[in-house]
């Protein structure tokens, strides 16, 4: 997320003393946070994937040429709350309208948050999974010290002041990227306009193995059938396992674990009649849960999958503007007074988030910079299920209910 600005007012080094020797813990609560207001937590974790699931629809329309899509509600959600602890009066209710958090406070989101990310972390056996936030700002702005507090204090946000005419700070904030996504997310930004002075930035990371590996010895070449009538040549993995399965007259949703069952990956593979794009347009935050909560064991799956990779860049600004954000983004209308007295808006929101799937298991991560500017049942015969063609995919961790990566594979 970028700001921008008409003019700069020089707080030099006080500021920065002022952030890290004045940073207690009274704005946080405990990591028992989702344990001991669980109604509240359940809220804001559904509003979340339903507000990611929003985004995926949003997106996938913008991809109508059949364009693999990939997109993590989770990054997207953390870097729009370290912004909301920035906003005020309309500006704060159309962004927490948007995101369904018109009934909470800005206390009750960061303490989610900062136990969210707690829990994820504390979830990590047999997988990796990495959250990291970061602020960067030129030292030339008069940031507030409460809005750095609360996104150091409840998302673990990193702060860093810049000299932008004597540090190359895209080559910083790709650097922290590529740290922080093990080397996946390794552009973020290209380059900085001397305007864009203050950046907010998440990057998320997951790999995990499977729970029930494909065996490579079984790998072999096939056919993926794309929705144009069209074929290309794939590489197919093969697995025979006990797994949770759903299905209706639209599609086939199957459950595969990872070896942490905390996580696992949903593949959503339409019926050959049914067009792809028709089961997203339909898949709401309601119609999600319904599905996932009709699985059922089923035994002896021969389930095959695509390897598969993707990676996925969109500029963010005017879809979010078009879910209901516009105020966010109005060089006139903003209201950030709770990062600075300037009259600033957010000039643009990038998004970049890339997957990795083979035999072994998944690598998968995200990364999003947001830039603000001063304006200015159960069955024992065998069953095939062979995902050879479009279909959705989406990673989970299940004890939170958050819903880290979803997209779509048109041409693996």
């Amino acid at each position: 997320m970028i700001i921008s600005m008409n003019y700069l007012k020089y707080t030099g080094i006080l500021l920065l003393i002022l952030l890290f020797t004045n940073c207690s813990k009274d704005d946080t609560e405990t990591k028992d946070f989702l344990l001991n207001d669980s109604e509240k937590a359940t809220q804001i974790s559904k509003e979340n994937n339903a507000f990611g699931l929003k985004l995926f629809q949003k997106l996938n329309h913008q991809k109508k040429n059949n364009r693999n899509v990939v997109v993590s509600p989770l990054s997207t959600a953390m870097v729009l709350g370290m912004a909301y602890n920035g906003t005020e009066n309309e500006t704060k209710e159309k962004l927490s309208g948007t995101l369904g958090w018109d009934q909470l406070d800005k206390k009750e989101i960061n303490h989610f948050n900062n136990h969210l990310i707690n829990h994820l972390h504390d979830q990590s056996e047999n997988i990796q999974m990495n959250i990291a936030n970061a602020i960067w700002y030129s030292r030339d702005i008069d940031i507030k010290p409460a809005f750095l507090k609360k996104n150091k204090n409840n998302f673990n946000a990193f702060a860093s002041s810049i000299n932008a005419e004597k540090q190359p700070t895209s080559e910083m904030i790709n650097r922290w990227a590529k740290q922080n996504t093990d080397g996946n997310i390794t552009n973020v930004v290209e380059r900085i306009p001397s305007r864009q002075m203050l950046y907010l930035l998440n990057a998320t990371y997951f790999k995990g193995n499977w729970k029930n590996d494909f065996n490579k010895s079984k790998t072999t070449e096939s056919t993926f059938f794309l929705e144009n009538g069209a074929s290309k040549p794939i590489t197919m993995m093969w697995q025979k396992a006990d797994l949770k399965y759903y299905d209706n007259e639209q599609f086939q949703l199957v459950e595969l674990p990872y070896e942490n069952r905390n996580y696992c990956m949903y593949i959503l593979l339409p019926d050959s009649k049914v067009e792809l794009d028709n089961v997203i347009d339909s898949l709401d935050y309601k119609a999600w849960h319904s599905y996932k909560n009709r699985l059922s064991m089923k035994r002896n799956i021969n389930f095959g999958m695509p390897r598969f990779q993707c990676e996925h860049s969109v500029r963010m600004k005017d879809l979010l503007a078009g879910m209901g954000m516009e105020k966010l983004f109005h060089r006139n209308k903003a209201d950030l007074t709770g990062i600075t007295d300037q009259q600033v808006a957010i000039s643009e929101m990038m998004h970049k988030a890339a997957i990795d799937v083979d035999e072994e298991g998944t690598e998968a991560s995200a990364a999003n910079s947001v830039a603000v500017s001063f304006t200015t049942l159960v069955e024992d015969n065998p069953f095939n299920l062979i995902v050879n063609r479009p279909f959705v995919f989406a990673i989970e961790e299940k004890r939170s209910n958050t819903l880290l990566f979803i997209g779509k594979m048109t041409r693996p």
